[in-house]
Parts: structure tokens; C-alpha cells; sequence
């Protein structure tokens, strides 16, 4: 019992150890987890702010190049505006307007058509030079929106860089360590925790064996106490009837005395001459009567021990079931848990082919993130192949267990079946005991009917 006690505290303490170790683990995993979320979120504003600087870039060139057909148009329109000019006017440099009554070189139709297409002239420069305001007002507020997103981008690369420092770090890989210390002795003690309840399992069977053992042999006490009793009472009955056949042979005695009863007194005598053959009769089926209550007692006890085994095998089948429950959802959280990890290798893949698209520094520069990223995906593929290793193996001890349960179970349901054909038997046995009793009884009974009925009749 002190070895139990002893052995139930040093299992309590290995799964308080072993609850701690895992949320611990949760814990940096939780972390780890966030850490990935925030720089995916990091990737994705960078990507965008690389969109929209590209964009921004793709839509001041296009301005740029309105501008510089807006300014090319404007000075056309100035040149042709500097030819009419010089052509209304050639010395003072001013258009005229209005035809002079002198000037007969000129027709009147054709001063109006100059002077019209210097109006719309004048009209388009003052739409371009409102246009090219407008241009410029455009342009300088894309010039600080493309400041304002290099901004942005910086203090992401700069948030990036810390990351990756973060991640390079020393805390960072002493906690990595000892996540991985975790992860070993939470392992140590799960396979420890698997060793305990093994023996726990056998020292419970074992314990059963005792008490079964306990009760068969409490039986034969019991049985020999209802005999002991049994006897005493059949004593009590014989020096009954002793008595008795004292009180008939005195009153044969004083009958014999009496004249004129020879023929009643012949008779009595041969049937006080009788009785011990009757008695010793009746003592040959007290005795069965006795062997067959004992072996009644025997087989009640051996139904009721048979029950108990049944309940323990019921018991103990429901426990395998409970483990077998238990091991499937630990297969389906492990087959979960290995198609997380697939997924996390194939987001880290898309970011080492992401890191390698969006790289803008020189060559060697270049080759060496190259080889870094190389490095780190074949790490994680590394550690994801070892953590599908363990999971796989893992799976199989469960599926092992799974097969050793199932196979207890149809071995516990094939003995519960067995006990349970015993058992019937056993009634049977006892049913037909009983009424064998009863009837031995009843004899008994009508034999001491018929003895009484004789002496009062005399």
C-alpha cells in the first residue's frame, strides 16, 4: 500500500510536471505563431506600399509626359502667337485687333480670320496654363504621397530588419533551446507517464487477483459455518428423538404390565424395531441433504464470485474503450497538428520566394540572402521532417494501442461470454439443487407426519 501511495504521488507529480511543460510549450508556440502573423502582416503591407509606389511612379510619368506635351503644345501656341503678332504689328509687337481705314493691303475678311484665330489662341493658352497649373498641383501632391509611402516603406524595412535581428538573437535562441529542452522532456515524461499507468494497470489487476483470491477462500468458511449450524440443529432433532424412544420404551414398559395388549405391544415392538432402520435412513438423507446444501453454498458463492469477475471484465472494457477513444482524438489532434506544420513550411517557402522576388540590394549581397534563406528553409524543413517523424510515430504507437485494445476488448468480450454460459450453468445446477431440497424436505416433513399421526393413534 505504501508502495502505491508512493507510486500515485510520483505519478500525480509527473502529470503536474507534464501540464505545466505543455502549456509552457503552448505558450511559445502561441508566441511563435504571433510573431509569424505580425511579420505576414509586415509582408503584405510592404507589398502594398510597393504597389501603390509603382503605381504613383507609373502615374507621374504619365503626367510628365502630359506636361511635357502641354508645355511642347504651349510653345507652338506662343511661336504661332509671336507670328501673328509680328505679322499684325511689325514694330510695336502688339496684334492688332481692329482693321486701320489706311491699310489696303490687307482685306477686311482676312484681318477678321486672324483676328479670330488669335482670340482662340489666346482661349487655348489660358486653358493650358490651367491645365498646367493643375498638372503641377498633381504632380506635387504625388511627389509627397511617393515621400510619404518611401517613408512608410523604410520604417517597414526597418521593423523588418528588427525582426530579423529579433529572430537572430541570442534571447530569441536561448528560448528557442529551451523550447526545444521542453519538447524533450515533455516527451521523457510522457513516455514515463505511459510506463506508470502500465504498472498502475497491473498493480490494480493485481490488487483484483488478491481480493478475488480473498473471497474464494472467505467461501469455505462460510460454507463450513452454515454447516457447523446445520449439524447442530440435526443433533438437536436426534436427542429429540432419543428422548423420545426412551419416552415410548417406558410407556411399552407400563403398557407390557397391563393384561390384554400382547398383539398391540408385538406391534409396537416391531415398529419400535423399525425405527432405527427409518432413522438411519432418514440420517443417509440428512447427510445428502447436508452435501447438497454445501454444494448449493459452493456454487452461490462461485455465481457470486463469477459476477464480480464480470463486473471487473465490463470495468476493465470500458477502460480499454475509454483509452481507445482517447487514442483516436490524440491520432486526429496529431494528424491536425501535422498539416498545420505542412502549412506553416509551405507559408515559409512563399516567403523565401518572396524574399528572393523582392530583393533589390547588389549581387553578392543577393547570393548571400540567397544562401541564408536556403539555410533557413532547409533547417525548417528539417525540423518539419523530424516533427512528421515523431508525429508519424507517434501515430503509429496510437494506432498500435488502438489494435491491443480492440484486441483486449474481443478477448474480454469472449471470456465475459464464457462466464457468462458458467453462470447459467450455475443456475441451473442451483435451481435444480433446490427443488432437489425442497423435495428432501417434504420427505423429511411427511415422515415425521406419518411417526406423529402413529403415536397419537396410540
Amino acid at each position: 500500500m505504501v508502495c502505491s501511495s508512493h507510486f500515485l504521488e510520483r505519478s500525480r507529480e509527473l502529470r503536474t510536471t507534464g501540464t505545466e511543460l505543455s502549456l509552457q510549450l503552448n505558450d511559445a508556440i502561441q508566441e511563435l505563431s504571433d510573431l509569424h502573423l505580425k511579420h505576414r502582416r509586415l509582408t503584405e503591407k510592404h507589398h502594398e506600399e510597393r504597389y501603390l509606389n509603382t503605381r504613383s511612379k507609373a502615374e507621374q510619368k504619365r503626367l510628365k509626359e502630359e506636361l511635357a506635351s502641354a508645355v511642347a503644345e504651349l510653345e507652338e501656341s506662343n511661336h504661332k502667337l509671336a507670328v501673328l503678332k509680328a505679322q499684325g504689328d511689325p514694330t510695336h509687337g502688339t496684334p492688332i485687333l481692329f482693321p486701320t481705314l489706311g491699310n489696303k493691303s490687307l482685306p477686311e475678311d482676312n484681318v477678321r480670320d486672324k483676328q479670330k484665330e488669335l482670340q482662340d489662341l489666346e482661349a487655348c493658352h489660358k486653358e493650358f496654363t490651367d491645365l498646367i497649373s493643375q498638372r503641377l498641383v498633381e504632380i506635387r501632391r504625388l511627389h509627397e504621397d511617393r515621400i510619404e509611402i518611401l517613408n512608410k516603406l523604410s520604417t517597414f524595412q526597418n521593423t523588418l530588419m528588427d525582426f530579423k535581428s529579433i529572430s537572430s538573437s541570442k534571447a530569441f535562441q536561448v528560448l528557442k533551446d529551451q523550447l526545444q529542452k521542453s519538447q524533450a522532456e515533455l516527451d521523457h515524461c510522457r513516455t514515463l507517464l505511459e510506463k506508470l499507468q502500465v504498472n498502475k494497470d497491473k498493480l490494480i489487476w493485481q490488487e483484483r487477483e488478491v481480493n478475488v483470491k480473498v473471497d474464494l477462500s472467505g467461501i469455505p468458511h462460510r460454507v463450513s459455518l452454515n454447516c457447523e449450524s446445520s449439524i447442530a440443529v440435526l443433533k438437536q432433532n436426534r436427542e429429540k428423538v432419543v428422548d423420545e424412544k426412551n419416552m415410548l420404551a417406558l410407556k411399552l414398559e407400563k403398557s407390557s404390565r397391563e393384561p390384554g395388549r400382547n398383539q398391540i405391544i408385538s406391534e409396537f415392538k416391531a415398529l419400535v424395531s423399525s425405527l432405527p432402520g427409518e432413522m438411519g435412513a432418514m440420517q443417509t438423507e440428512l447427510s445428502k441433504c447436508k452435501d447438497d446444501a454445501s454444494e448449493l453454498h459452493s456454487l452461490r458463492a462461485e455465481v457470486h464470485s463469477v459476477s464480480d469477475i464480470l463486473a471487473r471484465k465490463e470495468h476493465t472494457i470500458n477502460e480499454s474503450l475509454c483509452r481507445s477513444a482517447d487514442a483516436g482524438s490524440e491520432t486526429r489532434d496529431l494528424r491536425s497538428r501535422v498539416c498545420e506544420l505542412r502549412q506553416m513550411n509551405c507559408e515559409l517557402k512563399l516567403f523565401v520566394e518572396m524574399y528572393k522576388r523582392d530583393s533589390t540590394d547588389s549581387r553578392d549581397l543577393l547570393e548571400s540572402k540567397d544562401r541564408e534563406y536556403c539555410e533557413w528553409a532547409h533547417v525548417h524543413s528539417l525540423k518539419s521532417s523530424l516533427d512528421e517523424s515523431r508525429l508519424e510515430q507517434r501515430v503509429k504507437a496510437a494506432i498500435e494501442a488502438e489494435a491491443m485494445s480492440q484486441q483486449r476488448l474481443a478477448s474480454g468480450e469472449s471470456e465475459i461470454a464464457e462466464l457468462r454460459g458458467k453462470m447459467e450453468s450455475a443456475r441451473r445446477d442451483i435451481g435444480s439443487l433446490s427443488e432437489l431440497l425442497k423435495s428432501k424436505h417434504e420427505e423429511g416433513e411427511a415422515y415425521l407426519s406419518e411417526i406423529e399421526e402413529y403415536w397419537a393413534s396410540i
